[in-house]
């Protein structure tokens, strides 16, 4: 039928023509939970996000207690930047399917972003404690004690996701920053020098300048802003940097 049919669609990554075939198989019977389901999925892959939440909302007004319809309304309110709606949708996910894991990292990432990081660092943990190998957690976590502050913890958290994966540029990112913070530039310089291995970016350029800088090597640092500058001419902190 049109259910089955989309699924194959949505498989295929043909996502609109999946969500026509999905609106075919609600047309036939209003209350179907898997055609609303996976029309909600195939709206968020093609980024249509207000109808992907409204499509989830429908669902759970047939289905209240559907754990997945929740945590995906709250994925696509997270996208929209809305989450104090999205942790509300990710507590009702985590009241359904207590040992959900990704609930409660999502609902971490959304927290740090409400400011609330002690939250979140417990929304991590319980995630890690359900799920050891969600390694994406620590780095959350380390942005986390970041944002407190508390550079000394972010790194002991970064050095975790980076002992789990080979790790993210941001993890490099930020592992430098928190040693910039430290005024432990050198180690600041070589953990974004892998940051940019991994990922050329402007901000890990302009970062890296700063610690050069710091550390009196100041040919070397207005050399990097250049190369920042060339990577993005709009970058406010490499303009800043090379007008210090």
């Amino acid at each position: 039928g049109w259910v089955r049919n989309g699924k194959a669609l949505f498989d295929l990554g043909r996502y609109q023509d999946a969500i026509d075939s999905f609106d075919n198989a609600i047309a036939l019977n209003q209350r179907c939970i898997e055609a609303f389901n996976y029309k909600g999925l195939a709206l968020e892959k093609v980024n249509r996000i207000d109808e992907s939440i409204h499509t989830f909302e429908i669902l759970l007004e047939i289905d209240p207690r559907n754990g997945a319809a929740h945590y995906h309304k709250g994925l696509s309110l997270a996208l929209q930047g809305d989450h104090r709606h999205a942790i509300t949708a990710f507590e009702k996910t985590i009241e359904i399917l207590p040992s959900f894991a990704p609930a409660y990292y999502h609902r971490g990432i959304s927290l740090i972003h409400g400011g609330k990081y002690l939250d979140a660092i417990a929304a991590f943990d319980r995630a890690l404690e359900i799920n050891p190998s969600c390694h994406a957690a620590f780095f959350w976590k380390g942005r986390a004690y970041f944002e407190m502050g508390n550079f000394d913890a972010a790194i002991t958290a970064f050095d975790h996701a980076l002992e789990n994966t080979s790790g993210t540029a941001d993890v490099h990112y930020y592992r430098g920053r928190a040693f910039a913070a430290l005024d432990q530039h050198r180690e600041a310089i070589r953990s974004y020098d892998r940051a940019l291995e991994i990922n050329h970016s402007a901000k890990a350029l302009a970062s890296k300048a700063v610690s050069l800088a710091e550390l009196g090597m100041s040919r070397d640092a207005l050399d990097t802003f250049d190369k920042a500058l060339e990577e993005d001419s709009n970058l406010a902190e490499a303009w800043i940097g090379k007008g210090n």
